[in-house]
């Protein structure tokens, strides 16, 4: 005799929601015991499909069909959980749920409805026929996956946003351009040769007595330089234009010492100033113009060699050139000390995505901490389909979230804009500031205007006497400013996209010149013009405004 259930998830509606999963059950009497008519009591064995479907994402439907009853209606359950408890008949107290679909099932379909707990787990059941002949738990089990997509042939990736699935998806070797992977994290002392793992077979040869300091930072295993000598060699690289560098400088010899962070066995492009400190007067013009970072902030060239493990990045403006860590050319002396835990060259520029990648990545195995806007770029979620389509997490941007916010004034934003019949009598400013920008005289007011600019909302100007005036906000220090526009031709006069009312020498910011050309202003007349044409442009400009101050009146 057979139990036979096959619980499918196939909905039309849903088929990119979930997976098609199927439950056959088969259930053995091993006794028959006698009714109380002296008929046999059987399982019953006519069993059709059971169906189980989701109408919603957080029920599911099971549906049965009993064709033949076997001489006794039967009850039927279903056990399920996120733990599967087995086929014993024993365990069935211990299932999360039990599920009695009916306690006299004759002939025909059945049903019930189950409320799904969580839609990132997997829940686990199995059928269960009980009557006068015992009770019987089937040996096949189902499985029910709520988040999982439909199992279609064309399916591309599927991304579970769950711990265990949780990644980092860039290292290294991700990145063209590798020339030198030194990486001390899991060696135990310091060989004759330091391996390269780069695939370039640049092996760092030691000279003088460096030591491999294990269990140093998270576990993992750095190079210790006490001077005296002690320095790797590796074969000379002259297009380096970007480096990582996990390492530290002893605080013994803070200050002083030329003690370069790369150097050369004839050249020394990394030089320093004998101070302790990053990119002296006689380093390369490419290396102290170029972008360094440390646990990914930007610094000058005049920072102090850090003193704990530290993550530091440099991108260069041109090729510079090194074969050597730990000594400058033959000068004794001029020796590192500190730890070095790990060094990558690239002869490529990397972009600041591509750098936070690596720092991130440097973070994250040496427990370096790094601000979270440099750790965003480089978490990700690995693709389970297995097709390789892993996703990388970044995290949605708001000006609101960013430092010193003075005034945020989008259009594209209804509920910030007061107008009657499309006249603007006020823009409300989403900084939180309260820097609202407003208009009290009728004839001055700008229009809203619904599909002004690239299909979205749009405040318009009339060129002659429209303006919106913050009168709270007053500006004396370096800022940044955004700006979406678009010049409306035609016009014969200057217009101002931002005014200053102080007095005619700081009197705008921005400006289109009756030729239609932005002026950028400040406290003098124009100092550059860029040629704009009518279309849609975006500007972002940095201005310092150490004079005088600046207020807001939009005129355009």
């Amino acid at each position: 005799m057979r139990f036979q259930t096959i619980f499918r998830i196939n909905p039309p509606e849903m088929k990119k929601e979930f997976l098609l999963t199927k439950l056959y059950l088969f259930l053995l009497l091993f006794s028959i015991p006698l009714l109380s008519n002296g008929q046999s009591a059987i399982v019953p064995s006519g069993l059709g499909s059971v169906v189980a479907s989701q109408p919603n994402r957080t029920t599911a439907v099971l549906e049965g069909n009993l064709l033949r009853t076997g001489g006794q209606n039967p009850t039927v359950k279903i056990v399920w959980g996120d733990e599967d408890r087995g086929a014993d008949a024993s365990a069935l107290p211990s299932w999360d749920n039990t599920v009695v679909i009916s306690s006299n099932q004759d002939v025909g379909k059945f049903s019930t409805v189950i409320n799904i707990p969580n839609q990132e787990k997997i829940y686990y059941f199995r059928t269960v026929a009980q009557n006068a002949g015992g009770t019987v738990v089937s040996r096949s089990l189902g499985v029910l996956n709520p988040s999982a997509p439909v199992g279609i042939g064309d399916l591309l990736g599927r991304w579970s946003f769950d711990d265990d699935n949780f990644s980092l998806v860039a290292s290294p070797p991700d990145f063209s351009g590798l020339k030198l992977w030194l990486d001390a994290s899991e060696l135990s002392n310091a060989e004759s040769t330091w391996s390269d793992k780069s695939g370039n077979e640049n092996s760092a040869t030691k000279t003088g007595s460096p030591v491999v300091v294990e269990n140093d930072q998270n576990g993992l295993s750095v190079m210790n330089y006490t001077g005296n000598g002690q320095y790797h060699d590796f074969s000379a690289i002259s297009d380096i234009r970007t480096v990582f560098w996990v390492v530290s400088q002893d605080s013994s010899v803070n200050g002083s010492g030329y003690r370069f962070l790369l150097c050369g066995a004839s050249n020394s492009h990394f030089h320093n100033n004998a101070n302790g400190k990053f990119w002296g007067s006689s380093a390369n013009t490419n290396i102290k113009n170029g972008t360094t970072r440390m646990n990914g902030t930007i610094l000058s060239g005049d920072t102090n060699y850090p003193n704990n493990l530290s993550i530091i990045s440099l991108r260069t403006i041109g090729n510079v050139s090194a074969d050597r860590f730990g000594q400058d050319r033959g000068f004794n002396g001029r020796q590192w000390v500190g730890k070095l835990g790990e060094l990558l060259i690239f002869n490529k520029v990397f972009s600041d995505i591509e750098t936070a990648k690596i720092e991130t990545y440097l973070s994250n195995k040496w427990a370096i901490t790094l601000p979270s806007t440099a750790l965003q770029y480089n978490s990700g979620v690995k693709d389970s389909s297995k097709n390789g389509i892993h996703g990388i997490l970044r995290k949605t941007f708001s000006p609101v979230a960013q430092t010193n916010l003075k005034l945020w004034l989008d259009a594209s934003d209804s509920e910030s804009i007061t107008h009657s019949s499309n006249a603007v009598s006020q823009w409300k400013d989403k900084s939180g500031k309260g820097n609202h920008a407003s208009q009290t005289t009728a004839a001055n007011q700008p229009t809203l205007t619904a599909s002004g600019l690239n299909g979205k909302p749009a405040i318009t100007f009339d060129g002659t006497n429209d303006s919106l005036k913050a009168t709270n906000l007053n500006i004396t220090q370096s800022y940044s400013f955004f700006i979406a526009a678009k010049r409306v031709t035609g016009s014969s006069n200057k217009q101002y996209l931002f005014d200053g009312i102080t007095d005619n020498n700081s009197r705008s910011l921005i400006s289109l010149n009756n030729g239609g050309k932005i002026q950028i202003w400040a406290s003098s007349w124009a100092n550059s013009n860029f040629n704009t044409p009518s279309s849609s442009f975006i500007i972002s400009a940095i201005f310092n405004t150490s004079s005088s101050s600046v207020s807001f009146n939009g005129t355009t």
